[in-house]
């Protein structure tokens, strides 16, 4: 048990439970970049969502009189801290457990997702062959063929899954699409997932648009066809329209950074 109070000292937490708010000042501290301080916001809402209301001591002294859910609780916490200490130690941010469709010889486009390889991140590959070490062949359209790790690469829906019934992009309002990427577990987040925005968010000016909305339902992951390339989340939400002879809630379709979406949005318990 001492090697981890050992830790937790390093850490400078002690017993206290740490909150999102002092996460953010020792990342700040530790001279994080925007996309690692949402990856750090991650892990401690995280944190806060399992364990937030549990008390470490108490847990500890339950432990050490045998109470073997406490202690199993207790462990489950220190690595949770752990992970924290980690990252700071490395900000290195990793995918985590990451849920893709397999990847398919001459796929039409594939996106790099691993935000640690800042060269390719978010860019679009054509994928000509697979590997057979864990590499897989892409191509960019300048004819310029690369290995890169087959976990760190997704592929995007294309006209194949769509003649199989499988929806391959989101129209916005706007008219312009959004390529929808077979990823269904990323940096945490999940298709399926309910947010909500987070004190930040709500003072965030960007996030105007979706403000009064009670909920935020994530419905894919995709790419957005612009002057910036990563992977964005999907957000679908409700908003009352009173453009007709009387008002009528419809659905609309936001879009986030999905390295960012901890700044701005948690999950609804």
């Amino acid at each position: 048990m001492i090697k981890w109070f050992i830790v937790l000292m390093i850490f400078n937490m002690n017993l206290e439970q740490p909150t999102i708010e002092q996460a953010r000042a020792r990342g700040l501290i530790a001279g994080l970049d925007s996309f690692q301080q949402s990856h750090l916001n991650r892990l401690i809402a995280e944190y806060e969502e399992h364990f937030g209301q549990e008390n470490l001591a108490d847990l500890e002294a339950l432990a050490d009189k045998g109470d073997a859910k406490a202690g199993k609780k207790f462990m489950a916490i220190v690595d949770k801290l752990k992970d924290i200490v980690d990252f700071l130690a490395t900000k290195e941010i990793g995918l985590g457990k990451v849920v893709k469709g397999k990847l398919q010889g001459n796929d039409e486009a594939v996106t790099c997702i691993d935000p640690m390889l800042k060269d390719y991140y978010g860019e679009v590959f054509t994928l000509p062959a697979l590997s057979s070490n864990g590499k897989v062949l892409v191509s960019r359209f300048n004819g310029q063929v690369f290995e890169l790790p087959e976990e760190s690469v997704a592929r995007l829906y294309n006209d194949k899954d769509e003649k199989m019934g499988i929806k391959t992009k989101i129209t916005m309002e706007e008219g312009w699409p959004l390529f929808i990427i077979d990823l269904q577990q990323y940096l945490g987040v999940n298709v399926d997932d309910e947010l909500q925005l987070t004190d930040e968010g709500k003072n965030n000016p960007n996030l105007l648009e979706v403000h009064n909305a009670n909920k935020l339902k994530v419905i894919a992951f995709v790419h957005v066809l612009d002057d910036k390339d990563g992977v964005s989340v999907a957000l679908e939400f409700m908003v009352e329209d009173n453009s007709g002879s009387e008002p009528k809630m419809v659905k609309k379709v936001f879009t986030s950074d999905a390295l960012e979406v901890w700044k701005n949005f948690k999950k609804i318990n």
